[in-house]
């Protein structure tokens, strides 16, 4: 396939993947352009990957995690997020809610960059084997990493919630 192809098929999904992790439109735009600039300088030395999806999604998720390191800007912007908003009809429940959400993101920002990764391409609907591409791991793995990521987030939100 043509790279005009490829960027119509994935863009949005990258982007949006890259804006999860670093939680900043511009930044995740950039990672996003970075990354099939990358594929397209990839493909005119006609070294295409195998798996295209897989090869943008490692692409992404590395540029995104230097950036995240590099900065430090995103648990700044993660705390914007969390801000009550104006009109709330119950703000008790409202805060309750936004405390459980602040807990989660928090557990998951406190996985390494693989477990982190793992549950993004799960929720987004990657195979194993897909996952596997994306994380350069043996597809036998992905199920015990997956099932250690999930476990490591429930503890860590109950040890917040104490």
């Amino acid at each position: 396939m043509d790279f005009e192809t490829q960027f119509r098929r994935y863009y949005r999904a990258i982007y949006r993947f890259a804006y999860r992790i670093v939680q900043n439109e511009e930044d995740a735009r950039d990672i996003t352009q970075e990354t099939f600039g990358k594929l397209l300088e990839t493909m005119r030395q006609e070294r295409t990957p195998e798996n295209v999806r897989a090869w943008l999604y490692r692409v992404a998720a590395n540029g995104s995690y230097n950036l995240v390191e590099r900065t430090g800007r995103r648990a700044e912007l993660r705390a914007q997020q969390f801000e009550t908003p104006a009109g709330t009809r119950d703000p008790a429940d409202q805060m309750e809610r936004l405390e459980q959400t602040q807990r989660m993101w928090n557990s998951i920002e406190a996985l390494n960059h693989k477990d982190q990764t793992m549950l993004m391409l799960y929720h987004d609907g990657f195979s194993y084997r897909e996952m596997a591409e994306v994380l350069e791991i043996n597809p036998n793995s992905v199920g015990k990493i997956l099932a250690r990521a999930v476990e490591k987030v429930r503890i860590q939100m109950n040890e917040e919630s104490r």
